[in-house]
C-alpha cells in the first residue's frame, strides 16, 4: 500500500512525449471521480500527516508511505487529499508556507518522539480554534523510541499542552483486545459501526472540561475520547497500533511491524475519526425531491443519459426518465401490463434498458419477463424468459451480455440466461432441495465475472458466472436470517453482497459480505436496529466502492439512509435523506458521474419517491479527449 507522488524530470521531451504527458496528465485531473466526495457532491478535505518529530523512530513507521499506507489509501480513495509534512515549519497564517496548517482540515500527529517548541504549540492550537481537526495519537507510558527521553505521553501533555483541549494522557501501559466498552451515545459519528478494537500497549486518557471518552479499557479509563475546543475539533487515541497496517516504508525495510488496521474494527474507527475531526458527516443538500407517483415496487438504473425509475401500479409496470444532467423528469407511462417488480439495467449494445419482471397475471406468477426500451418510448411487448419462475428475479449487464437469473416455481432451483442480441438456452445455477429466495446478480469488470447470490434455507448462497456456472463462493453461516432482501454489487475485483439478519419478527439487522474475484469472504455490519420490513434494499457498485441505501425504523418511523463505503468495506459516510413520521422502505439508487438518484417506497403514501442529486462538475473524460487530442496533432505537425 503506497502513494506515489512524485514526477521525475528528464533533459529531453520530445512533442510526441510532450503531448502525451499533457493529455495523461488533464486526463487523470479531470476525468469523473466516483470517490465519496464526488457521490456526495463535497469537495475533497485536505489532510496533513506529521513527520517532523521522527515517527518513524525505533521499531516504528508511522508514515503514510509506511505503517499508516493503508489509513491514507483509504482516505484517498474516499475523497480526501492526504499529505505529509517533512520539513516545513508547523505554522498556521504563514502565505509563504505551502504546508500551513490552514491549508488543511485535518492535521494528524501520530505518536511523535521529538517535542513540539512553543511557536509549533500555538500554531497548532490556532489551527483548531479557528476550526481545524486535530487528531492525537499517542502510545503507552515509557515509548521513546529514539532513546532521546521524550515520550508521546510526555510530549502531548507537557509540550503540545493537550490539557488545553480537554485531554490528558496518562503515564501507564495497558494491553487488550478486544475492547467493546463503547460509548455508543457520546459521538456517534465516531462510534458508528465500532463495535470493538485492539489496544496493545497503550495509554488511557483522562478527559476535562467538554471532553468525552468513547471507547474504555475499562468502565473508568477511556483510550479514545473526543473534545472540541473554539471552532475546531479534537479526536485523542491512546495507542499507535490500531492504524498500523503492517508494512514499513523502504527505508525501514527492518522494522517488525503488525497489522492491527483490519483487525476488529480499527479501520473503521480511523475513518470515523478523520469524518468527524474535517466536519465531513453533514448532509449533502444540493437535492432536488422527484415526482411523487402512485405505485410501489420502485427501481432505478441509469444509461445514455437518463435515469430510468420503474415502479408497480396494480397489474402494470410503469416508469419514467430524469435527465442526468439537469433533473428534468418525464410523464411517467405504461411500460408493459401483467409484470410487478421490475428491475433493469442499461444494455449499451443497443442502447436501451432491459426491463425484467416477473408475471403478475393472477394467480400463476410462473413466467420471467423482458421487454427493451429507449429514451424515446416506454411502451414495450415483453418478451417470456421462462414459464417455469416465481416472484424472485435478477439482472446484470458485463462483458457485453445481460445475465438474467431467476428461482423456479418450486423454489428448489437457482437459473439464469444470457441475452448478447438474442437470448441463449436458459441454464441451471443451483439445484438442490433446499428452498431459495431472493436471488440477485452483478458483475465486476477487473475480474470479468458475473456473481449471482441467493437465500436457502435462510443462508446466502452464492456462485461466480462466467459464460457458464463457475465456482461456489462459500459464505459464512447466518442462521437467523429471516428475510434475505439480498442485493450485490462488484467494484474493482470486490462485490459487496447487502442482506437482512434478523432473529424475529420485531428486530432486524442490516448486514454485508465482502466477497474477492476469489471467493474469499468477510463480513460486515450496516445497521443492527433496522425494524423487521426495513434493511438492506440495494448496493451500487462504482470505481472507488460501494454505496448502500437502506431504510431504518429506530426512530420511530422507517427512514432512508444513504452510506458509501471502500473496496475493502470500510464506511465513510452516512446521511439520512428521509424523516418525519411516514414510513419508508425498499430505497435504491443509481449514480453518474457523481450524481446520483435515490429512490423508495413511502408505504405511509402508498407511493414512490425519490431525490435527484446533480453530477460533479468535473468534465466528462470523452470531451477531454476532443479538446487535447487536435492540439497535440497540432503541435506533431509544427514540429516538422
Amino acid at each position: 500500500m503506497r502513494i506515489v507522488t512524485r514526477i521525475g524530470k528528464t533533459r529531453f521531451l520530445s512533442i510526441m512525449g510532450l503531448a502525451f504527458i499533457l493529455i495523461t496528465t488533464v486526463l487523470s485531473i479531470h476525468a469523473p471521480v466516483h470517490s465519496a466526495h464526488n457521490y456526495y457532491a463535497r469537495a475533497g478535505p485536505k489532510v496533513l500527516f506529521d513527520y517532523t518529530k521522527d515517527e518513524d523512530a525505533g521499531n516504528a513507521d508511522w508514515t503514510i508511505n509506511g505503517g499508516y499506507s493503508a489509513w491514507a489509501d483509504n482516505l484517498t480513495a474516499l475523497g480526501y487529499t492526504v499529505d505529509q509534512l517533512t520539513t516545513n515549519p508547523i505554522t498556521y497564517g504563514d502565505a509563504n508556507n505551502p504546508q500551513d496548517l490552514s491549508n488543511y482540515a485535518v492535521y494528524i500527529i501520530p505518536e511523535p518522539q521529538d517535542s513540539f517548541n512553543s511557536s509549533e504549540a500555538e500554531a497548532i492550537r490556532e489551527f483548531v480554534l479557528n476550526g481545524g481537526g486535530l487528531i492525537l495519537i499517542s502510545d503507552h507510558n515509557g515509548a521513546d523510541r529514539n532513546s532521546n527521553g521524550y515520550d508521546a505521553v510526555h510530549i502531548f501533555n507537557n509540550y503540545l499542552n493537550t490539557a488545553q483541549y480537554g485531554i490528558t494522557f496518562n503515564y501507564d501501559d495497558v494491553s487488550k483486545d478486544p475492547i467493546t466498552d463503547i460509548n455508543t451515545q457520546g459521538c456517534p459519528a465516531i462510534t458508528d459501526n465500532v463495535s470493538s478494537i485492539g489496544i496493545w500497549n497503550g495509554a488511557t486518557i483522562t478527559p476535562s472540561g467538554n471532553a468525552t471518552g468513547l471507547i474504555f479499557y475499562n468502565s473508568t479509563a477511556p483510550v479514545v475520547v473526543n473534545s472540541t475546543y473554539g471552532k475546531g475539533r479534537v479526536v485523542a487515541l491512546g495507542d499507535s497500533s490500531p492504524f498500523d497496517d503492517g508494512t514499513p516504508d523502504s527505508s525501514n525495510s527492518g522494522d517488525t511491524l503488525y497489522d492491527g488496521w483490519n483487525d476488529y474494527n480499527d479501520s473503521q474507527l480511523g475513518i470515523n475519526m478523520v469524518n468527524w475531526a474535517a466536519n465531513n458527516t453533514a448532509p449533502a443538500t444540493n437535492r432536488t425531491p422527484l415526482q411523487s407517483e402512485s405505485g410501489n415496487a420502485p427501481w432505478v438504473s441509469y444509461g445514455n443519459g437518463n435515469y430510468l425509475i420503474t415502479y408497480t401500479s396494480g397489474t402494470y409496470i410503469y416508469g419514467y426518465f430524469v435527465n442526468a444532467s439537469t433533473g428534468t423528469e418525464s410523464t411517467p407511462g405504461e411500460i408493459y401490463r401483467y409484470g410487478a417488480g421490475a428491475k433493469t439495467v442499461y444494455y449499451p449494445q443497443s442502447a436501451k434498458f432491459a426491463v425484467v419482471s416477473y408475471d403478475y397475471s393472477l394467480p400463476s406468477y410462473h413466467s420471467v419477463l423482458c421487454a427493451f426500451i429507449d429514451n424515446s418510448s416506454l411502451s414495450a411487448t415483453p418478451y417470456t424468459v421462462s414459464n417455469d419462475a416465481n416472484q424472485s428475479i435478477g439482472v446484470a449487464y458485463g462483458a457485453g451480455k445481460l445475465l438474467i437469473v431467476w428461482v423456479n416455481e418450486t423454489r428448489e432451483q437457482v437459473e439464469g440466461v444470457f441475452y448478447d442480441g438474442s437470448f441463449g438456452t436458459n441454464f441451471t445455477i443451483a439445484i438442490d432441495s433446499g428452498k431459495k429466495y431472493d436471488v440477485a446478480a452483478a458483475y465486476d469488470a477487473q475480474s470479468q465475472k458475473f456473481l449471482v447470490v441467493w437465500s436457502e434455507n435462510y443462508d446466502v448462497r452464492g456462485r461466480f458466472i462466467t459464460t457458464s456456472p463457475d465456482t461456489w463462493v462459500s459464505f459464512p453461516t447466518t442462521s437467523t436470517m429471516k428475510e434475505a432482501l439480498l442485493s450485490v454489487a462488484g467494484s474493482g475485483g470486490e462485490f459487496m453482497v447487502t442482506y437482512r439478519n434478523g432473529t424475529g419478527s420485531a428486530t432486524a439487522g442490516a448486514y454485508f459480505f465482502m466477497v474477492s474475484d476469489t471467493g474469499t469472504v468477510s463480513n460486515g455490519t450496516i445497521n443492527t436496529n433496522s425494524a423487521a420490513y426495513c434493511g438492506a434494499a440495494m448496493v451500487l457498485g462504482e470505481s472507488s466502492g460501494f454505496a448502500v441505501a437502506y431504510a431504518d425504523s429506530s426512530n420511530g418511523s422507517a427512514d432512508v439512509y444513504v452510506e458509501h463505503y471502500s473496496l475493502n468495506g470500510v464506511r465513510s459516510t452516512h446521511e439520512l435523506l428521509t424523516g418525519g413520521s411516514d414510513a419508508e422502505e425498499s430505497p435504491v439508487l443509481a449514480e453518474n458521474a457523481g450524481g446520483y438518484v435515490v429512490v423508495w417506497y413511502d408505504y405511509t403514501a402508498s407511493a414512490v419517491k425519490g431525490f435527484y442529486y446533480p453530477p460533479s462538475t468535473v468534465p466528462e473524460l470523452s470531451i477531454l479527449i476532443i479538446l487535447i487530442v487536435p492540439l497535440a496533432v497540432l503541435l506533431l505537425r509544427r514540429r516538422q
